[in-house]
């Protein structure tokens, strides 16, 4: 446990560590979701799964410069700089196009093709397959769909993650 948000815990990931779990991710061109409350990330893979293969079927969400969606070997950077401050992320995608909201901000919207495995499974602080790309940060909460969220349903969520983390939404 780190030190926190708003009084809640947080993960700390100091760049040598990830987190798997057991929930299987949406595969190939299925829609899906993912809402994370991050902190201080600076560096890594926040978030990962997909195939063995680099650019095959993989899927993530990475820190670098900014915040981005690695899908592919091609990273569809957002309008997110990556920073010290509490941030809610959302990332949906419908099956044709994927969208990024920073703190209800919309900072990424692409048309994209996805064809993610599900061979290995979902790894929070890493790369799927466990190589260098620690992430170095913090994590407050990770929720996953396996559906696209509407309008209304992202912004209920978002109104959701604010209200939980005292997180200003733009």
């Amino acid at each position: 446990m780190a030190d926190g948000i708003n009084a809640k815990p947080t993960l700390r990931f100091s760049g040598e560590q990830s987190l798997s779990n057991a929930w299987i991710a949406p595969g190939s061109s299925s829609p899906r979701a993912f809402a994370l409350v991050v902190k201080d990330a600076s560096a890594g893979m926040v978030f990962s799964y997909g195939s063995g293969q680099r650019c095959g079927g993989v899927f993530s969400l990475v820190v670098d410069t900014f915040l981005g969606v690695d899908i592919r070997c091609t990273i569809l950077e957002t309008r997110a700089p990556k920073g010290n401050e509490p941030t809610i992320l959302v990332v949906s995608y419908d099956g044709k196009a994927g969208q990024v909201f920073a703190n209800g901000e919309e900072v990424l919207n692409e048309t994209a093709h996805l064809v993610t495995s599900r061979i290995y499974g979902n790894k929070l602080g890493a790369y799927f397959m466990g190589t260098n790309q620690y992430f170095q940060g913090e994590i407050a909460e990770f929720i996953g769909f396996e559906k696209s969220l509407s309008a209304v349903e992202r912004m209920a969520l978002e109104s959701y993650l604010s209200s939980k983390f005292g997180i200003p939404l733009k």
